[in-house]
């Protein structure tokens, strides 16, 4: 699947760098003043960038945050197959239960 304003064939270099930001810093700019003030709060994790940035899922398993799945990567989720949306949520599921040690409370 793709975004809708990006061509066949190309990569979608905005939703890249939203993400690419939020694994490497953002979460990390939220992350510490949350644990050292104790503030519990929900995680939109993607399974895939939780795979991909392992010191996120240990950081995440540390705490007693809940985890809401964000998917298993950054697709257009509005209009899967019904195989694709099931392989998708069973895989995320799988990775992040591996990586974190506990199941997602939502999705």
């Amino acid at each position: 699947m793709r975004a809708p304003h990006v061509r066949e064939g190309q990569r979608n270099l905005a939703a890249e760098s939203i993400y690419e930001f939020g694994s490497r810093v953002g979460f990390w700019c939220l992350y510490w003043p949350f644990t050292s003030c104790g503030v519990p709060l929900t995680v939109f994790a993607s399974a895939m960038v939780l795979e991909r940035c392992p010191d996120l899922g240990v950081a995440i398993a540390a705490t007693d945050w809940d985890i809401c799945a964000h998917g298993l990567r950054r697709v257009e989720h509005y209009n899967p197959d019904l195989i694709t949306e099931r392989h998708h949520i069973a895989r995320a599921y799988d990775i992040i239960i591996k990586l974190i040690g506990r199941a997602t409370e939502g999705w």
